[in-house]
């Protein structure tokens, strides 16, 4: 009888994937990197995960600054790197030589906010591509986490996706409504790899958006948050709404691509009148929706009739991002025509908690019933929960099994299934938690044949799970 030999190298990439996330960055690269074709296919997927610098050697520091963080940025999922006598801090320098300034960077993965979060500061030094540096940060942006951001160094300006417009970097500046939050950036111009009209052509848009001479010319272009004031308006004010009785008032607001809707008591009825009387939302993509509070009758959302009127004047709109408590989430999946339009339209689907009272059982009820009143599969590819009741009140693994069957059952075309716990410190200090969990859900789920767990991949912290499917 013929005994076939196993070794280390043929285990399956499902269980290096989740070997490798119990190995530091630079043992995990020093180890296995370059080591054969297939272990670096694997290597250039994994996420890593940075260490605390203030646990390393210097040594080890100027390591992960020089080799880790500036050649592998798109896989950093988690970045703590702080100066050691100021901590929340990240000052890091991308380097870049002659012989590959030209290569474009890969699209970052974003750093999600519960991966970092204590980071307040950030100074970076770079070579190019400040919509890569935007991109990757703008969950913390939207989450008002940051205080300070702080870019400089070089651009190249050699096509027109090497540098921000101006309405892009002003949607990503207001993401965040932090009174504090401060931004500068500081760029010399790279000449030898530039476009001289694209260059012009963008330092005239800025020029024009600040009414500063100085923020873009001579080579350099200067901008600081919130001092500079572009002449488009960051914030919609009283008196812009003074003008709306022309014909073409409404033109602005049609090209809008994001959307708060909140407590309407707050908004003025000839606001509302008018962006009502808008037919269409040609380019709204998202839209940000906060739970309104009881009335004198204790009755709850009062603003699910105005967030319908527009989403169904939204043909691109796919993506809700939804912050409520309990009650306000059930009188919501109540709506049976929002119901059909989110199955139709919707791809991304963050929910935020409120009242620390939800747990994961709870929101996967209000967000199924909502979606059961499609008449087809949902399209929803991307689902991202926030719970915020403690978690000794609702974390199991039988808790974990069947609320994630439900969410899996619905959307047959999930692809990313992101699960936070709110009350971090409590999970971190519970012998229970979704780290010590995760493994249990997945070998019962596994038994239990109910879903093709051979397909799955997931990782995990004791606050958090996130799951691809």
């Amino acid at each position: 009888m013929n005994e076939r030999q196993f070794h280390f190298q043929d285990l399956p990439v499902e269980l290096f994937r989740h070997i490798f996330e119990y190995i530091a960055p630079h043992d995990l690269l020093n180890a296995f990197e370059r080591l054969n074709r297939r272990f670096d296919i694997m290597l250039a997927q994994q996420p890593l995960w940075l260490p605390n610098n203030r646990q390393m050697s210097i040594q080890l520091y100027c390591h992960y600054l020089k080799k880790i963080v500036t050649k592998h940025p798109s896989q950093i999922v988690y970045l703590y790197l702080s100066e050691r006598s100021v901590p929340f801090n990240l000052h890091v320098t991308f380097l870049m030589s002659d012989a590959n300034i030209e290569n474009e960077l890969l699209l970052p993965i974003p750093l999600k906010q519960t991966f970092a979060p204590e980071l307040r500061h950030i100074n970076l030094k770079i070579f190019g591509d400040v919509p890569w540096i935007l991109t990757f940060f703008a969950d913390l942006q939207r989450y008002r986490q940051l205080d300070q951001m702080n870019i400089s160094d070089y651009e190249r300006f050699a096509d027109y996706s090497h540098f921000p417009r101006v309405a892009v970097l002003r949607h990503w500046l207001t993401l965040s409504k932090s009174k504090i939050f401060t931004f500068k950036l500081n760029l010399d111009i790279i000449y030898a790899f530039s476009n001289r009209e694209i260059r012009e052509e963008i330092f005239a848009e800025y020029r024009l958006a600040t009414g500063t001479e100085s923020a873009a010319r001579y080579g350099k272009i200067n901008l600081s948050y919130p001092t500079m004031v572009f002449s488009y308006p960051l914030e919609t004010d009283d008196h812009e709404w003074e003008d709306l009785d022309s014909s073409d008032s409404t033109q602005g607001f049609e090209c809008v691509e994001e959307m708060d809707i909140y407590e309407l008591d707050y908004v003025k009825d000839e606001r509302l009148v008018q962006l009502e009387a808008i037919p269409c939302w040609h380019h709204l993509r998202k839209i940000n929706l906060e739970g309104d509070c009881p009335d004198d009758k204790g009755v709850v959302g009062e603003n699910i009739s105005h967030l319908l009127h527009i989403a169904q004047r939204s043909s691109y709109f796919s993506e809700l991002y939804i912050e409520s408590d309990l009650d306000y989430g059930r009188v919501l999946s109540l709506n049976k025509q929002f119901g059909r339009l989110l199955s139709r339209q919707l791809v991304i689907l963050h929910y935020t908690a409120q009242e620390a009272n939800s747990s994961l059982g709870d929101l996967v009820r209000i967000i199924d019933k909502l979606f059961s009143y499609g008449q087809s599969s949902p399209r929803l590819k991307q689902l991202i929960l926030n719970i915020d009741a403690h978690p000794d009140s609702w974390l199991s693994t039988r808790h974990l099994v069947l609320s994630f069957e439900k969410i899996f059952k619905r959307f047959p075309s999930l692809t990313h299934l992101t699960l936070n716990c709110k009350a971090t410190e409590a999970c971190r200090n519970s012998v229970q938690n979704l780290s010590t969990l995760a493994s249990e859900w997945y070998v019962v789920s596994l038994l239990s044949r109910k879903m093709p767990m051979s397909s799955v991949e997931y990782r995990h912290k004791p606050h958090l799970i996130e799951i691809w499917l």
